[in-house]
């Protein structure tokens, strides 16, 4: 079955529940539902719902922003949401321990200081542990808005919106997060989609993608969807690049340790943030891969990078 959330106002203020075959599901009654757009769906374990968006009503009953269904529809009183958030969420997700979190435009939840996310335990109260990094805009953080959510194989969160910086560090709308909330730094997507990013999904190889409002990702042209790569999937003594040398006037080698069988891409940047492909290189021996760059002296600072493909 499929439970959604919306600005609709019939049979429910923006909750409701589909059965497999699309008809309504009238044993899922959350009476009058929100008085305000639920933007924000996760489901538990035990069937019981959290939803969150712009209300401070659920059938009639104060919630600000924030709230948890039984699983048959009614609002369940024993979540312990205190005073929600003081701001829009977004974003909702139900971790494998139990956990949960939100996203938005908040910068208070459940009593505690957050801005834009937060942990909260299985019963609602807050969770003391996740202290999330800063999130701004080019403006502070009135801009800073979380608009999607993931998380990874490892526990780690990506947040993903319309900021430019997590803890103070240039993040352009897509970051990852630490186990504590903390800007992980091993994720970095340059300078990131040109703009908002509303949608967000983890895959089983760890890779991310998104979708939003974008038509440029790190530079290179992705309309409204793109993926990024996540964690490598080998290990840095694999992949060590050897010096890079000039072979001839005009031309730089780049070799690196390869594995035989698996593909390989040779990148370029002037900045360490922007990269561009320079193609797959050739086998040099068993265990050396190399790309000769045929215009590469004279041009500047250059950096090269190495990443494996597959498999």
């Amino acid at each position: 079955k499929v439970v959604m959330g919306g600005a609709f106002t019939a049979p429910s203020g923006g909750m409701a529940r589909l059965n497999v075959n699309g008809s309504l599901d009238v044993s899922f009654d959350p009476g009058v539902g929100a008085d305000g757009s639920v933007y924000a769906v996760a489901l538990q374990l035990d069937g019981k719902v959290i939803v969150g968006g712009r209300f401070s009503k659920v059938d009639g009953v104060s919630r600000s922003n924030l709230a948890r269904l039984d699983s048959g529809g009614g609002l369940d009183r024993s979540f312990v949401s205190g005073s929600g958030a003081n701001g829009t969420v977004y974003a909702a997700l139900v971790q494998a321990d139990g956990k949960i979190l939100i996203a938005g435009d908040f910068t208070f939840a459940v009593g505690a200081s957050r801005n834009r996310l937060a942990r909260l335990n299985p019963d609602g109260s807050i969770d003391p542990t996740f202290v999330p990094a800063a999130v701004t805009g080019p403006s502070g953080v009135t801009e800073g808005i979380v608009r999607a959510l993931a998380v990874q194989a490892d526990g780690k969160v990506y947040i993903a919106g319309s900021f430019t910086n997590v803890a103070g560090v240039s993040r352009t709308r897509i970051a990852r997060l630490n186990l504590d909330g903390s800007l992980d730094t091993g994720f970095d997507s340059g300078r990131g989609p040109n703009d908002t990013v509303f949608s967000m999904v983890v895959q089983p190889n760890g890779k991310v993608v998104i979708g939003g409002a974008f038509n440029t990702v790190n530079g290179f042209s992705r309309n409204g969807i793109a993926r990024l790569n996540g964690d490598p999937s080998v290990t840095l003594a694999e992949m060590k690049l050897n010096p890079v040398q000039r072979v001839a006037d005009g031309q730089v080698q780049v070799s690196f340790n390869s594995q035989p069988g698996a593909s390989y891409l040779v990148e370029v940047s002037t900045d360490l943030r922007a990269w561009v492909s320079l193609g797959a290189p050739a086998a040099l021996g068993p265990n050396i891969g190399v790309l000769t760059e045929p215009a590469a002296a004279g041009s500047g600072q250059r950096f090269y990078r190495v990443r494996r493909l597959s498999p």
